[in-house]
């Protein structure tokens, strides 16, 4: 079975059926394992498919005649489809093939062409896995088989028909930026809970090299535009809105349940920051991701009066959708530059003790607790503060 070939006619494929861009030769192109003797060779193309995301092919060559294709379909534009992965390996008179469906997507619906594709090579032999925790992610429609060189035309049938069948998958869906989380989150795993190349690519690259590799070659994620302005008359609606499913979402094991339902009434939430809108009150941020609204902040200058002559941070809320992607620390980056430039030397701010989340968010931004608590609802506040 002739890897090149299939690889070749893959790649083809996806340029006919796409705008595609090859990404130039890096230090990810070529390389070897071990460094010296050579016993493991490896060459990685990459190509940029518009609309699409990226695609990427891997062949091995390894000892006693085995090779190895991996081929990695990252759909990072958000399209509604299932991350595909083939490999493809032959040793000897011996093939196994690998076309994996990891099915990330908001809506999690049927696909059609990839069910038939299933359908009409199901009857190859089946190949008796160990167990991994991908294994149940993948579709019901993914096709992991195995068997003999003699059976070759129907393993590259079957990898040319599921390839034929996924870009008309790709043209038939829409795209949605709420498909993302969930292969970032895919993505995450793969790396930190194991791949099927993590062994190899860890000897190649050390740990934290195989991480860039993977994020960068296999699983690339598109980088999200960030922007970050003050806020201005027509956001008292976001703000609320952002400010309440926060609240929800980080305090509803710190609240009890009828004071967290009166705190995020989402019009009297908007009525407030009308308010501080018209009245031009503190100093206000709406951060967004790709146009769409995710973070804000408030500061002013500080309200208690043991506090004169210091700035506070009154509010940092996000949408947990996108918490620990770095978002909260870009906009804690620009509110405490922004509070420095306009002549403070120390900032405050108030946090529920009980908010672990929060308050390990702060300490590893540099802020340091005081040993100064007050009430707030049926629960306990607690300041923190930074000097500048």
């Amino acid at each position: 079975m002739d890897i090149d070939k299939i690889r070749v006619e893959v790649t083809e494929k996806f340029e006919n059926a796409f705008m595609c861009e090859k990404i130039k030769e890096d230090g990810y192109s070529s390389f070897s394992y071990p460094k010296l003797i050579k016993m493991m060779k490896f060459d990685t193309v990459r190509h940029k498919v518009a609309g699409f995301g990226q695609i990427m092919s891997m062949r091995t060559k390894g000892p006693f005649g085995m090779k190895l294709l991996t081929m990695s379909f990252m759909p990072y534009e958000g399209g509604s489809v299932p991350y595909l992965l083939i490999d493809m390996m032959t040793v000897g008179k011996k093939i196994t093939v690998f076309v994996e469906y990891y099915d990330c997507t908001a809506d999690k619906s049927s696909k059609t062409e990839l069910v038939r594709i299933k359908e009409k090579y199901d009857n190859l032999q089946e190949y008796d896995e160990k167990p991994k925790w991908y294994v149940p992610m993948r579709t019901a429609y993914s096709l992991i088989k195995c068997g003999e060189t003699v059976d070759s035309e129907s393993f590259y049938n079957m990898i040319t028909d599921s390839v034929d069948a996924y870009i008309s998958t790709v043209k038939a869906s829409g795209k949605s930026a709420d498909n993302i989380p969930g292969l970032a989150a895919f993505r995450d795993r793969m790396i930190n809970e194991g791949n099927p190349s993590s062994s190899i690519l860890e000897k190649v690259f050390g740990n934290e090299g195989a991480e860039e590799f993977f994020k960068e070659c296999v699983m690339p994620l598109r980088e999200m535009k960030v922007v970050i302005r003050k806020v201005q008359q027509g956001d008292a609606g976001v703000l609320a809105y952002i400010q309440t499913e926060s609240w929800k979402a980080a305090f509803a094991s710190i609240l009890d349940s009828e004071t967290l339902t009166k705190c995020t009434n989402v019009e009297r939430a908007t009525a407030m920051y009308q308010r501080l809108l018209d009245e031009n009150k503190g100093n206000g941020y709406l951060l967004t991701v790709d146009g769409k609204p995710h973070c804000i902040a408030y500061w002013d200058a500080a309200r208690d009066s043991e506090f004169v002559g210091k700035a506070e941070l009154i509010c940092i809320h996000s949408l947990s959708d996108k918490w620990r992607k770095g978002y909260g620390s870009q906009m804690m980056d620009r509110v405490l530059m922004d509070i420095k430039k306009s002549g403070y030397s120390e900032v405050v701010l108030w946090v529920f003790r009980d908010n672990r989340r929060a308050r390990a968010f702060y300490e590893a931004k540099g802020f340091s607790l005081a040993d100064i608590s007050k009430p707030a609802f049926d629960t306990e506040e607690v300041i923190y503060s930074k000097e500048l």
